[in-house]
């Protein structure tokens, strides 16, 4: 371990102490907050499901999702934010950050961060949105056909979960114009050739190779008064880093997102691309190797409206691509250019003010497996 992982691993754990010392000492206000939800998954296609990522890790049918935060107002310019979570990953030290709020146009938050890199990093919890899988682009621990030996996830699998800072802030121009700005440095992704998030969710969460990835999103958000418009939402998206040990490999995502609520119906609608170098050794791959890198990108658009008080839907149409030479272990049927495309119609009823039930219904499309029906159907809630 080298004397920058060693800080690193230092810096961790003292966030951590310094928030729980923080309660005692003082913290004006201290708040609870938690959520729970159990899927169940089922696919028509025995084929998709052990290529699947829960498939591999022997989640099979039910997969439970559960968070607890905690935050803590330490000053009046600074906070403490901790949350845990369990999900198809197991226990991870999901977010603890300290947060300087100086002012509405310049904050600073440092510590184990979500990284923001589309509209969907903020809607990634259960609870945040309609259907019960996430967009394929975005998507993690209910995938078909994503494991190392087939699309290896989508672009950027949300929640992305780093250690770093972030410096971020809004302005308003006008009464009804609002920027969003975000910036960050962090310890990046990491594997050997492609990527590992196995690798990235395992304690001490330290970098591999010393050099930080850095990136950053801006939102553009017009809500008109008296409209039958409510808000019209556009953000940008991009980061760059090193994921090798070696420093050796890099990689570049690049994102949009535009989001539209008229009235009660919201169509929301994002991309996102991802440029991967690969190692040269033509040993890795089953063809006789062209390009050193790997193209993945895809998107998604969905509407969603209310039925009744207690009852709404989604429609949903997304696509993943995967362009690269398949490696040495990958799946037979994997090609150089491969797809995923899938139709989603979800309901969630709502049971009380905190409970809410979900159906979703998908039909996958692969262009290198045979298609497939899915269903999910979960049960959760907030406290």
């Amino acid at each position: 371990m080298t004397d920058r992982q060693r800080l690193l691993r230092g810096f961790v754990a003292g966030l951590i102490i310094a928030g729980v010392l923080a309660i005692p000492a003082g913290a004006s206000t201290v708040t609870f907050a938690g959520s729970a939800f159990a899927d169940y998954w089922f696919t028509t296609s025995e084929a998709a499901r052990r290529a699947s990522v829960t498939g591999f890790t022997g989640l099979t049918g039910f997969t439970p999702e559960a968070a607890i935060k905690l935050e803590a107002d330490v000053h009046e310019k600074l906070s403490f934010t901790g949350r845990a979570c369990f999900g198809c990953h197991g226990v991870e030290v999901d977010r603890v950050h300290i947060d300087y709020t100086p002012s509405t146009y310049f904050n600073i938050q440092a510590g184990r961060i979500g990284v923001p890199f589309g509209e969907m990093s903020i809607r990634y919890d259960p609870t945040s949105h309609r259907s019960v899988s996430k967009p394929l682009i975005y998507d993690m621990g209910r995938m078909a056909y994503y494991g190392p030996n087939a699309f290896n996830l989508g672009v950027v699998p949300q929640p992305y979960v780093e250690t770093g800072a972030v410096v971020y802030g809004q302005l308003q121009p006008t009464e009804t114009f609002q920027i969003w700005y975000g910036a960050y440095i962090v310890a990046g992704m990491r594997g050997n050739n492609d990527f590992d998030f196995r690798a990235m969710r395992q304690p001490f969460y330290v970098d591999n190779n010393d050099e930080p990835a850095g990136g950053g999103r801006v939102v553009f958000t017009w809500s008109p008064e008296n409209s039958l418009i409510k808000d019209v939402q556009f953000g940008l998206s991009g980061m760059y880093g090193r994921y090798d040990a070696k420093r050796t490999l890099a990689y570049t995502a690049l994102g949009a997102d535009a989001a539209l609520r008229i009235g009660a119906v919201t169509v929301r609608s994002e991309v996102a691309f991802i440029r991967v170098d690969l190692q040269r050794d033509p040993r890795l791959y089953r063809y006789r190797l062209i390009d050193t890198y790997m193209d993945k990108g895809g998107g998604f658009v969905e509407v969603e409206h209310p039925i009744t008080s207690w009852l709404s839907t989604l429609y949903r149409f997304d696509v993943l691509a995967r362009k690269a030479n398949p490696f040495t272990e990958s799946l037979r049927e994997l090609t150089p250019d491969s797809r995923i495309y899938r139709y989603t119609q979800a309901f969630q009823l709502l049971l009380t003010d905190s409970a809410y039930a979900k159906v979703s219904y998908e039909y996958w499309h692969p262009t290198d497996f045979p298609t497939f029906h899915s269903v999910h159907v979960g049960l959760g809630g907030t406290f």
